[in-house]
């Protein structure tokens, strides 16, 4: 399946951003692939220049804004966008066990990690799923650096359009290229700064084998992305109107 050679490109430059990524391409089997275009993932989006925000809602239509990040990140960090007419949403990932998230941060056990955010936070999860399902414009979803909130909840949204786990882990894994450049920026804000150097190297990667044991955990208990989404209490109308919205037939000489 080739996604031909006048694909756009997956990075999307950014004076004041990094890790900001198009998550259309990707295949849907049996012939079908994701959007470019409509729905992207990204780090913090506090430092966005001038520039930045004009190429982000004026040339890509960015309309929705999904920020998982934290209420003191928020205040440490706040956001550009919604001063230039973008809606936010604020969906902050959170745990119940925040003890329990430590230790598997200070383990550098991510996958622990990630799937105590899936099951604390579900009906954040499905509520970020809905919105983007009916979003009127294209979408970014973000944390601090993109790679572990935004990664789990790229995940989803790629598993519930049909996007096979070795583009899933594939597209998780791409943040490790732009690991040192996020973590330089990140560094630049106090607090972001204090937070990773509290935690150990390995928390701070994206490996393949992270998120595969991530969603082997996810289908052991729910069988499948849909299967989660239903047992957060998702309208089963949703995830088709997500396909419906970000999935597009392969022509004829793409198959």
């Amino acid at each position: 399946m080739s996604v031909g050679a006048d694909a756009p490109q997956r990075e999307v430059r950014l004076e004041g951003g990094d890790n900001f990524r198009d998550l259309g391409g990707y295949p849907v089997p049996p012939r079908g692939r994701v959007r470019w275009r409509q729905l992207f993932r990204s780090g913090s989006l506090h430092r966005l220049s001038p520039a930045d925000v004009a190429l982000l809602r004026d040339e890509l239509g960015v309309r929705l804004v999904v920020d998982l990040r934290s209420r003191w990140e928020h205040e440490a960090a706040p956001g550009v966008l919604g001063a230039a007419g973008v809606e936010v949403v604020e969906a902050p990932l959170r745990v119940a066990d925040r003890d329990a998230a430590e230790a598997a941060l200070s383990a550098g056990d991510l996958a622990a990690y990630y799937a105590q955010l899936l099951t604390d936070s579900t009906a954040i999860v499905a509520d970020v799923v809905a919105r983007i399902a009916d979003a009127d414009g294209a979408a970014v979803v973000h944390c601090a650096a993109g790679k572990d909130r935004t990664g789990v909840v790229a995940a989803v949204l790629l598993g519930t359009l049909g996007v096979p786990d070795e583009h899933v882990v594939a597209d998780y894994a791409l943040t490790e290229s732009t690991r040192a450049v996020t973590l330089r920026r990140l560094g630049a804000t106090a607090a972001y700064r204090e937070r990773m150097a509290a935690l150990p190297e390995a928390a701070l990667r994206a490996h393949p084998e992270t998120m595969h044991e991530l969603l082997a955990r996810l289908r052991a208990q729910h069988g499948s992305v849909d299967g989660y989404l239903r047992a957060a209490g998702l309208d089963p109308s949703v995830p088709a109107r997500l396909r419906e919205r970000l999935v597009e037939p392969l022509a004829e000489q793409e198959v």
